[in-house]
């Protein structure tokens, strides 16, 4: 959303044209889908903060009837169904330096959602097991680039245990 007229005028071709499950965007991305045109993108990344992100999420989440998910991705990540939200604090600020972890993410929570059709699950698993892949592989990665970050990351989607994940995911139930 934001970034061309072009991808502006598709999301909202999308959106109400079809029903989707889940929504994911940063802060310029749902900020605009919300109508808040003070928010900006730039090719893929947000040029500014949504103001009240749990308003936001909750809100659009009700727009849509309830029936799609709607997740905002930063340094905090919240996850409305309308009625539910939660914010995930995992991460690494490292992610920044890669291309791409927001579609890793968002097929995270895919996988997510072929397990389960509570899709407010299914985006909160993703960004979980993302931010929480992030943080162990912040600490074993050999080095300081972005390389070594990358391969530590992927290792770390391979060989993370649910006693990993319980330990270290950071959750609030905000409503």
């Amino acid at each position: 959303m934001g970034a061309t007229e072009f991808r502006t005028r598709t999301i909202e071709q999308l959106t109400s044209s079809l029903e989707l499950q889940i929504i994911k965007g940063n802060s310029g991305e749902i900020g605009r889908l919300h109508g808040d045109h003070t928010v900006y993108v730039r090719g893929v990344d947000s040029i500014a903060v949504v103001a009240d992100p749990v308003t936001t999420v909750r809100d659009l989440a009700i727009k849509f009837n309830g029936h799609t998910v709607i997740v905002l991705s930063g340094k905090t990540d919240y996850v409305s169904d309308g009625q539910r939200i939660v914010s995930v604090a995992n991460g690494s600020e490292r992610l920044l330096l890669l291309t791409g972890m927001g579609f890793t993410v968002a097929a995270l929570m895919g996988c997510f959602a072929q397990v389960t059709k509570d899709y407010f699950v299914a985006a909160i698993g993703g960004f979980t097991v993302m931010g929480v892949c992030a943080e162990l592989a912040d600490k074993k990665a050999s080095g300081h680039g972005p390389a070594s970050f990358q391969i530590a990351l992927f290792d770390q989607f391979a060989m993370l245990t649910s006693a990993e994940l319980e330990q270290h995911m950071n959750i609030t139930v905000i409503a």
